[in-house]
């Protein structure tokens, strides 16, 4: 879950994106918002108590948890 202090609270996923420092091999999919599954998209806004899911490369995942706060990573699958 994104908590309410999270740096991208409030953000869209374009915003994020555009971020120099945000990493170039992540990828929001969708998130979870009240129980119904929305499929990202840039203008989509990241609210705290989403539940998001992404995918990332194996370097950038240890970012997951900079960006998202403390909870993130709790059901990492490395894929990549």
């Amino acid at each position: 879950k994104v908590p309410g202090g999270s740096s991208i609270t409030g953000k869209s996923v374009s915003e994020l994106a555009a971020q120099d420092d945000f990493p170039e091999g992540f990828l929001f999919v969708a998130v979870i918002r009240e129980g119904k599954v929305i499929i990202t998209h840039g203008k989509t806004k990241i609210q705290a108590g989403d539940d998001v899911v992404v995918v990332a490369t194996a370097e950038d995942v240890p970012r997951i948890g900079e960006l998202l706060g403390e909870r993130a990573g709790e059901e990492i699958l490395p894929l990549l």
